[in-house]
This record gives structure tokens, C-alpha cells and sequence, in this order.
């Protein structure tokens, strides 16, 4: 599996999550009409470094959830959860792809109002959490 592909299982393990978004993960854009609450990926910035035996194996990469709901209370619900379990955990070990994860770093929580592009101008609260991963693929 992919560290996406890890990542997408992992969060949908998420305590309370699933009955929440149900399995409403995607990947850069929300589909047009999609249902919310929903929550948006994004990963860049994969970085493999180089020694003098070659490449290493850990690689490290920036993740981005967005978090789309239509209420502050779910929103709250949500990132609390997405925080305890990769921050105040400190999560570290096998994502629910088969990817070993070294460190999870935050980096920021964002939060703000917008209007959905897609016809139907309906009102959102965004919540992105950032966060850095060192992993290894088995």
C-alpha cells in the first residue's frame, strides 16, 4: 500500500470518526455535492534523503487534513480526535496500510468559513490540521 492508501486506513480507525464521516476521506478536492461532513487530504513534499550508499529508506512527508463540516461542534468533535491520535499520543508504528511510522510532528490548526464552489454556495467551517511523517514502506 501507499502511505495515501495508509494513512486514508488509518484515519478511518480514528475513534468515532467512521459514524461521523462515515468513509467520506478524499484526496485534494471534495467532490461536488459530496456530504459532509467530509475530510480532505493532502500530502507533498516527500523527501527521501540521499547517503553516500544510496537512498535511505525512511522518507519524510507533509500531510494536510482538511477537516469540512457545517458546525463548530462537529468540527471540534473531530479535530479533537485527529489530535489525540497522532499528536498527544505521539504516534509512532504501523499505519493501517502497512506503514511504519518513525515520528509525527504537528506543525499548525487552521480554521476558517467558506463557501462551497459547487452550485450550491451552501456555508462550511474548514479546520486543516498540518503535520509532518517519517515512515518506511515494508
Amino acid at each position: 500500500m501507499t502511505f495515501e492508501e495508509s494513512l486514508v486506513a488509518e484515519i478511518l480507525t480514528i475513534q468515532d470518526l467512521p459514524g461521523l464521516i462515515g468513509n467520506r476521506v478524499y484526496e485534494s478536492t471534495l467532490p461536488q455535492k459530496a456530504s459532509i461532513p467530509a475530510i480532505v487530504y493532502h500530502t507533498t513534499t516527500e523527501d527521501q534523503p540521499v547517503h553516500l550508499a544510496g537512498r535511505g529508506k525512511v522518507r519524510t512527508e507533509s500531510v494536510g487534513l482538511d477537516v469540512i463540516t457545517n458546525n463548530k461542534a462537529t468540527t471540534r468533535i473531530i479535530l479533537d480526535r485527529i489530535q489525540a491520535h497522532f499528536f498527544r499520543a505521539d504516534f509512532r508504528g504501523v499505519l493501517g496500510g502497512g506503514v511504519t511510522v518513525l515520528e509525527t510532528t504537528p506543525q499548525s490548526v487552521d480554521s476558517q468559513y467558506m463557501r462551497l464552489n459547487d452550485g450550491s454556495d451552501r456555508a462550511v467551517r474548514v479546520a486543516t490540521v498540518s503535520f509532518t511523517m517519517r515512515y518506511s514502506r515494508p
